[in-house]
Order: structure tokens, then sequence, then C-alpha cells
């Protein structure tokens, strides 16, 4: 999958901070969460800030959903998430920050080869499964499945 934030930044950039990151808050993993290329977000901007703790409560955005469009870009792309948080419990969190709707589909891919995650593993398990060679997680979601 294509990654706006690893086009933005070099591999040292982004291994230096994942580093930095994992030993500053050991019990966290730094997350990346952006919309798919072929999601109808994706040509919506991309406004970056600093690393939001995951336990905060929702940030409020200005945009509004508009009819036919479902998704909206998340304000925060980068989070640190507790590593025994399951995936189920981190997807309502990114459902809740987009303001979906209970009837709008989500789906989600992990790392470069697209795979859908199992909503019971925690984010730990996906993390020593999936991280990227930047020591990042990389997450993509999309309004329709894009990998069958």
């Amino acid at each position: 999958m294509n990654c706006q934030y690893k086009h933005e930044h070099s591999l040292e950039q982004r291994r230096f901070e994942s580093e930095r990151i994992r030993r500053r808050y050991p019990d966290r993993i730094p997350v990346i969460v952006q919309p798919s290329q072929s999601s109808s977000s994706s040509s919506s901007l991309l406004s970056t800030s600093l690393f939001r703790s995951f336990s905060s409560s929702s940030s409020s955005s200005s945009s509004s959903l508009c009819n036919e469009i479902i998704l909206s870009r998340l304000e925060n792309e980068k989070f640190l998430v507790p590593s025994e948080l399951s995936f189920g419990q981190f997807a309502y969190n990114i459902r809740r920050r987009l303001r979906l709707r209970s009837e709008q589909a989500l789906f989600f891919y992990i790392g470069s080869d697209g795979k859908q995650p199992i909503l019971s593993s925690t984010i730990a398990v996906l993390y020593h499964q999936n991280k990227d060679i930047d020591g990042f997680l990389y997450v993509f979601y999309a309004d329709e499945k894009v990998f069958g």
C-alpha cells in the first residue's frame, strides 16, 4: 500500500522517531493511520500534528461528513496506542474520531501487504507481526473493500 507519511519523511527520520518513542513510552505502540489510496477520502488534505495519546478524548474536527463521502481524514495520523488494547477497541476509537454512523462500513488493512487484522488481536501482537522497517505500525482504512 502506498503511504503518504513514508513519502514525506525519510527512512532515517522515521526510524529515529520510532526508536525515540519506544524508549520514552515502552508500553505504547507507535501507529500511523491513513486512508487507503482507493478510499473516497484520499483526496482530502492532511494536517500533520504531534503525537496524540490514544487515551485522550475524541478530537473535535471542524469538517462535517458530506452526504455521499463517508470518510474524512483523521485530524491526527500518528497515535501512541497502549500495547494491550485490542484492535477492535482501536478500530472503535478510529470510527469515533471519524464520526461515522453505525451503518457506515469501514475496513482496516495493516502493513504494506494490506492484511486485514483480527479484531481480537492486541496491538502489541499486530505490531510484532507487521511493523515496518522504520519501527511504525501502518494502518490503512477504507470505506470499501479494496483487496477482496
